[in-house]
């Protein structure tokens, strides 16, 4: 629910169909093509112009990456290449400490003042909110996407932060800056970054599950224990 006097969103002129930028992060250790699709079918059901892939130098809440920032940061940039609407954003590589996304959003917020944002969330993530740093402060200046895999269902008591917030469509999100909760259902992919690294720990690495530029990279710089 986009309410400005609550969530201290900015209401958009609705004369103005201002696109939404989403907010993609993560470790990206590495990217593969499940983080790929995922965002596409995020943008697609939403009014999202363009997903901005932001890898975190030093997440507070995961295990640290194997890879060092530079290369998790090139594999993100050849991945997200040639993918419409797929850009890569630099700024917590660049960051000196940890990657504190209101920190992001903040900085995002100063850039496009007028511009609804929209962090993109898993549910697992979404329901850990409260552990993450100044969290009440994200809604004031992000929309968050929920993404639900097929057959997931909600908790059967959400939160309150998520009830007072919870758009009914994506529509909503162009109507202020922040302050919506919307869900959106992303395909099922048996592909996660931890699986990725032990294939290729054991000489395995193909194109089904990563992007061809970023297998070549994985190879070229003996990446996650490949084989040099």
């Amino acid at each position: 629910m986009c309410d400005p006097e609550v969530s201290g969103a900015v209401v958009v002129d609705k004369t103005d169909t201002s696109p939404v930028v989403g907010i993609f992060g993560g470790t990206f250790d590495p990217v593969h093509n499940g983080h790929l699709q995922v965002a596409e079918a995020v943008r697609r059901q939403l009014p999202m112009d363009k997903v901005l892939f932001i890898p975190a130098a030093v997440p507070l809440l995961r295990v640290e990456p194997l890879a060092d920032s530079v290369h998790r940061l090139e594999m993100v940039r050849l991945a997200v290449d040639g993918w419409p609407g797929f850009e890569i954003d630099d700024r917590e590589i660049r960051r000196a400490g940890p990657s504190y996304s209101v920190v992001t959003l903040e900085e995002l917020r100063q850039e496009l003042p007028s511009m609804p944002l929209c962090l993109i969330l898993g549910i697992d993530a979404v329901l850990r909110l409260t552990e993450w740093y100044r969290w009440t402060e994200l809604l004031e200046l992000a929309h968050i996407a929920v993404m639900g895999r097929p057959g997931w269902r909600l908790p059967t008591v959400l939160p309150d932060w998520w009830i007072q917030a919870r758009a009914d469509t994506g529509a909503d999100l162009v109507k202020c800056t922040a302050g919506s909760v919307v869900c959106v259902d992303v395909p099922r992919l048996n592909i996660s970054s931890t699986g990725v690294r032990t294939e290729i720990l054991q000489g395995t690495v193909n194109t089904e599950i990563l992007p061809e530029p970023v297998v070549n990279y994985i190879k070229d710089h003996a990446l996650y224990g490949y084989p040099s």
